[in-house]
C-alpha cells in the first residue's frame, strides 16, 4: 500500500512495545508513478540520510543545530512509532505521517498527491525548528521546487528557496511567511491527538 492512497479506513497507528524500539517503515517514502499524471517526469522523495549543508554565511552558526537535527531525524530508520492519519482541507486533502521516539513526536511528512507536493516538519525539544517544502513546478514538470524554512522559538530565522540565492528577505515577508507556515504546521500537527 503507498502511503498517499486514499482509502476511507479509520486512522492507523504502529506502536512499538514499551520495553524495546520495534523497527517501522514508513509504507513508502516516495510518491508512486500512479499518483502523478502521466505528463510528470520527476518524484517528489522525502528528505533521507540528507544533509542541509549551508550555501551562504547567512546565520551559518544559528542555523548549525537545525541542520544537524534535519540530518539525525532524517537518518533514523527505527521509530518507536508511526501514526498515519488522513488530512482533509489541511492545507489540501492528503496523508500525514507522525514519527515518535520514545513517545516524543519527532517529524512530521505531510503528502498531497493530487498537488504533487510533500511537507516535512521536524521539531527539535518538542518546537519547530525545520519545514520542508518539495513540489513539482506547474511550469516546468521536470523541476522539482525545494523550500527550506528554518525556525527557532517559533520564529522563523532564514528561508531558502532551491528558485533563488538565499539571501535575507524583507521582515514584512518573513513575518507572513512564519504566519503561512506554522498555520500549516498547527493544522497539521492538531490532527493528530495522542
Amino acid at each position: 500500500m503507498s502511503s498517499c492512497s486514499s482509502d476511507n479506513n479509520a486512522d492507523m497507528k504502529t506502536d512499538a512495545p514499551t520495553n524495546s524500539i520495534e523497527k517501522v517503515v514508513p509504507v513508502d517514502t516516495t510518491i508512486s508513478n500512479k499518483e502523478i499524471s502521466k505528463k510528470d517526469s520527476v518524484v517528489l522523495k522525502i528528505s533521507k540520510n540528507e544533509e542541509d549543508l549551508p550555501i551562504n554565511e547567512y546565520k551559518k552558526e544559528e542555523l548549525k543545530p537545525i541542520r544537524a537535527n534535519f540530518k539525525t531525524l532524517n537518518s533514523i530508520t527505527e521509530w518507536t512509532s508511526v501514526d498515519k492519519r488522513k488530512l482533509e482541507n489541511i492545507p489540501e486533502n492528503g496523508v500525514a505521517e507522525y514519527y515518535f521516539l520514545g513517545g516524543s513526536l519527532q517529524k512530521i511528512i505531510a503528502h498531497y498527491p493530487d498537488k504533487k507536493e510533500i511537507s516535512e516538519f521536524y521539531l527539535l525539544n518538542g518546537h519547530l525548528s525545520m519545514a520542508v517544502f518539495k513540489s513539482i513546478s506547474e511550469n516546468d514538470y521536470k523541476k522539482v521546487i525545494i523550500e527550506k524554512n528554518y525556525f527557532k522559538d517559533l520564529k522563523l530565522l532564514h528561508q531558502i528557496n532551491n528558485q533563488d540565492c538565499g539571501s535575507p528577505f524583507a521582515e514584512d515577508y518573513v513575518k507572513e511567511e512564519q504566519k503561512r507556515i506554522l498555520g500549516i504546521y498547527n493544522q497539521i500537527k492538531s490532527r493528530f491527538k495522542k
